[in-house]
């Protein structure tokens, strides 16, 4: 451990933001090199800015990249808060203990979870180019750089693939130490609003009279 507290910062709001930017982006930058491994490339700016202002007379794609980037940090952000502050404190620490490989897996987890609620709900729901996504999403057949549409299948795949990358980010920079778990905040806490905090005793038992 680097010594502190939750991995970048001992100030948690701050480790959040922190973490929230650069995984956001990280995986927003990645996201357009999956043509590497034969996959579709994924353009979360382009379509939540098609989903904002796409059908607005006169709207240049600049605009429209620029309104997409916008609201895609703002939900990036919001979702590292969400689970820095929500989720990360309610998951058993038997499962994902407060080390580099239980926060790792822990923001991991998140990221599929996000994933499934995208490919089920998001991309569906939201449907920017009118496609139509189905099940899954997998009636949504993005392009490749060549305008060539991918099998659906792969649509689904590179929401996973996508997501994972911003919750391995997000664990590898939001990394709270094991005095940042929620049971050991709990033992220093100052007791019946005295002040003092929890402590052993320091001896035996007290006398009589």
């Amino acid at each position: 451990m680097n010594g502190l507290r939750y991995g970048i910062s001992n100030n948690q709001l701050t480790a959040g933001l922190v973490a929230g930017f650069i995984a956001t982006h990280v995986a927003t930058i990645t996201g357009f090199w999956y043509e590497i491994i034969h996959l579709p490339a994924v353009d979360w700016n382009r379509f939540n800015g098609t989903y904002l202002v796409g059908g607005a007379e006169g709207t240049s794609d600049f605009e429209v990249f620029i309104m997409g980037w916008l609201f895609h940090l703002f939900t990036g952000l919001a979702l590292s808060l969400a689970f820095v502050f929500l989720i990360r404190p309610l998951l058993p620490a038997t499962w994902f203990p407060y080390t580099l490989w239980g926060n790792l897996g822990a923001a991991a987890a998140w990221g599929v979870l996000l994933a499934l609620i995208s490919m089920f709900i998001i991309t569906p729901y939201l449907d920017p180019y009118n496609a139509h996504p189905g099940f899954m999403s997998l009636d949504l057949r993005l392009p490749d750089n060549e305008g060539n549409l991918r099998p659906g299948w792969q649509t689904p795949l590179v929401i996973l693939i996508w997501h994972v990358v911003y919750g391995i980010q997000l664990g590898s920079f939001y990394s709270p130490s094991p005095e940042a778990a929620p049971q050991a905040v709990a033992e220093r806490a100052p007791v019946g609003g005295t002040g003092q905090m929890m402590q052993q005793p320091a001896g035996g038992g007290g006398g009589g009279s």
